[in-house]
């Protein structure tokens, strides 16, 4: 696959082609439910990874271990969540984007390569929607000052991205001050 155009749609043509038992030994977490590999999920157990019952319970497990979930497509609305949760200050949530990896295969568009993953991956799309379904509605029940506290959390994380990180401190002080009165939901 190394001189693939594009290596994960001709994975998906045939994944056991490259799912070898020496290659599923060192990569085993990372290509298929490698998400819920990480919380011990068991993908070595051909008769339980796929049974949609068996998914639920673990991610029911799941929702009990832990009080909150941020999911990386709604990034800035977890963090002003947390910050309202957990009564922090505005500085306690910036951040500075640094090192931002460009992916070089966008174009996986292809619906049928979609699915196939998401045949493979069973697991972690069910673990993915529901976190994401759970966070969009508790989103939805924050009301309309929750939307301007996430639109002026991402004009200042605009506005830091543009300083130097050594400044990043004196800045996030700054600005914390600047706007502290409208982040005041504590």
């Amino acid at each position: 696959m190394k001189n693939s155009t594009n290596p994960i749609v001709e994975f998906m043509e045939n994944p056991y082609r490259y799912w070898t038992d020496d290659y599923v030994t060192s990569h085993v977490g990372f290509l298929r439910n490698g998400m819920m590999y990480e919380y011990g999920f068991p993908d070595d157990r051909t008769d339980l990874r796929n049974k949609d019952r068996f998914i639920a319970e673990y991610i029911g497990f799941l929702e009990q271990k832990f009080d909150f979930v941020i999911v990386l497509e709604m990034f800035d609305e977890s963090l002003v969540l947390l910050r309202r949760l957990l009564c922090w200050d505005m500085d306690d949530i910036l951040y500075a984007v640094r090192n931002k990896r460009e992916y070089e295969y966008k174009n996986v568009n292809n619906e049928i390569t979609m699915k196939k993953h998401g045949m493979w991956s069973k697991a972690d799309y069910q673990l993915y929607n529901h976190f994401f379904t759970k966070l969009r509605n508790t989103v939805l029940l924050q009301g309309s000052g929750f939307y301007r506290e996430v639109s002026l959390f991402r004009r200042a994380i605009a506005a830091l991205s543009k300083c130097k990180l050594e400044h990043f401190k004196d800045w996030k002080k700054e600005l914390s001050s600047k706007v502290s009165g409208i982040y005041s939901h504590c």
